[in-house]
């Protein structure tokens, strides 16, 4: 009787061991572990720092000190705005107000030359209207990425510490990135203490 109290005692103390042990060798193992992912557009690892784009808001750097707390949704333009960077601006400002009342969270940003001013920003109002100097100083930040900003078509989500964290390439169907740039943006406001 009394081996059989210990062999059951051994058992219950044994078995969270166990199952610790071969839980963590399975996790460092990589057998068999998840490869989905539960966000839509390109993850960037690691996030670039607005503040060393060289980007203008409002006669100032935008930067963390600068900016306010809110997620942004960036579109980066070279030269004139095509349908296709039009086709961005209403789809940013679309998913933007999707988010209902969670919309005032989010803020929205056009990045151009200085001097330029094109139409879509009176059209997808409230739309910021920042500049940058140096187009190459962006390009190279991005470069690691292998993501050129300047696609046309392109968004960017950042946080509101001031980091571009995701990446959307254009898409023929605007839908698409319409769904995808929603979705990720209801999960991050949802679980984000901040903005």
């Amino acid at each position: 009787m009394i081996k059989k109290n210990f062999v059951i005692a051994m058992l219950i103390f044994l078995t969270p061991i166990l199952v610790i042990l071969s839980s963590t060798i399975w996790y460092y193992s990589g057998t068999s572990l998840p490869e989905g992912r539960v966000n839509n557009g390109q993850l960037l690892s690691p996030p670039i720092d607005i503040g060393k784009l060289g980007v203008t808001y409002d006669y100032q750097p935008l930067n963390i000190e600068t900016i306010e707390r809110d997620w942004m949704i960036f579109q980066f333009v070279k030269g004139e705005c095509s349908s296709t960077c039009d086709d961005a601006a209403y789809v940013a400002r679309q998913a933007n107000i999707a988010l209902n009342r969670e919309s005032i969270r989010v803020s929205r940003f056009l990045l151009t030359e200085p001097e330029k001013n094109f139409n879509v920003l009176e059209k997808y109002q409230p739309l910021n209207h920042a500049t940058y100097s140096e187009r190459s100083l962006i390009v190279e930040e991005f470069k690691s990425q292998n993501i050129n900003p300047f696609e046309d078509g392109s968004l960017f989500i950042a946080d509101p510490l001031g980091n571009i964290i995701m990446f959307y390439g254009p898409k023929e169907d605007k839908n698409i990135n319409f769904k995808q740039i929603l979705e990720d943006l209801k999960k991050l406001l949802r679980v984000s203490k901040i903005g």
